[in-house]
């Protein structure tokens, strides 16, 4: 075994340039045979940690030495591992003093994402760093716009003849799309596939509205399952992935050591929510020509 120093720099994501301090903060935190320091910068945006006493295999600082920036892919399962929870401790620490400073100071202008990784730095000594290397991944979500022309506008002209109003679970759709962060973006999609069932059902069926407002309702699974299929003529084809996303959602809500989601997944599962509010939407408004045409480009 043999000592590695570790340093990051961390970007304070915020609204606006912070104004609440002009002196850096300094907080200290050990955690078995590390120790780490951490400086919060309002002047300079940026949150810097230092970790000392961390140990790794000879041959896993010989592993570090021989990769780029870029090549964490070519580390072994072990090294990757070991290196991941020395800098898991740093980014632990720093989201731990920024939620702090953000909800227990009320500094809104910090965004909820908290911050952006601007580097991190390992070595033998202080003095000699090095990047440390990761795996490149890429999370896709693909939002495709139409023009607002001619065409499109004598579309949403039937519509208004038709009585057809976005449903208030659209709100939640779009802000779950917009949502950096997958935790996040998870629950709204979630709640969005619950109000538009509520609205959708008590559009087709007035009489069910004081019971779906007013009384526990059911599972979603049931919901858009077999009383969707009673009420509006078939099930969701969406049904069972709805499912397991409240099974997420509900972890995610209730529980304190609640999953890690990752963006992509996220990203499919609002992909699926919105499939999901228009095929109801469809059965609602069956000679709706531009909502079949938006639940057919949301299938692509």
């Amino acid at each position: 075994m043999k000592s590695i120093y570790v340093k990051c720099i961390y970007t304070i994501i915020n609204k606006r340039p912070i104004s609440e301090s002009n002196t850096d903060a300094r907080f200290n935190k050990k955690i078995g045979c590390l120790d780490i320091d951490l400086t919060v910068s309002y002047r300079k945006g940026c949150v810097v940690v230092k970790v000392r006493g961390a140990e790794l295999e000879d041959s896993f600082i010989a592993e570090l030495a021989k990769c780029n920036r870029f090549d964490g892919d070519k580390l072994s399962k072990d090294c990757k591992v070991a290196v991941s929870e020395i800098f898991h401790k740093a980014s632990h620490f720093t989201r731990q003093i920024l939620s702090m400073i953000k909800y227990h100071l009320n500094h809104s202008d910090i965004e909820e994402q908290l911050f952006s990784i601007k580097s991190e730095l390992w070595g033998v000594s202080e003095q000699e760093l090095y990047e440390r290397p990761i795996e490149v991944g890429v999370s896709f979500s693909s939002i495709s716009t139409r023009p607002l022309n001619e065409n499109i506008g004598a579309l949403i002209q039937s519509s208004v003849d038709n009585g057809v109003e976005p449903l208030l679970a659209m709100r939640h759709l779009h802000r779950a799309k917009s949502e950096f962060l997958p935790h996040h973006k998870w629950i709204d999609a979630t709640i969005a596939a619950e109000l538009a069932i509520k609205e959708v059902l008590s559009k087709a069926q007035p009489e069910l509205e004081p019971l779906l407002l007013h009384m526990p309702s059911p599972p979603l699974s049931k919901l858009y399952g077999e009383i969707m299929d009673k009420y509006l003529g078939e099930p969701s084809p969406y049904k069972n992935k709805i499912n397991k996303g409240v099974e997420i959602r509900n972890k995610l809500v209730h529980r304190h050591d609640s999953p890690s989601i990752d963006n992509q997944k996220a990203n499919d599962y609002v992909a699926d929510i919105e499939r999901a509010i228009f095929h109801l939407l469809t059965l609602v408004y069956p000679d709706d020509q531009l909502i079949k045409q938006t639940y057919e480009r949301a299938k692509l």
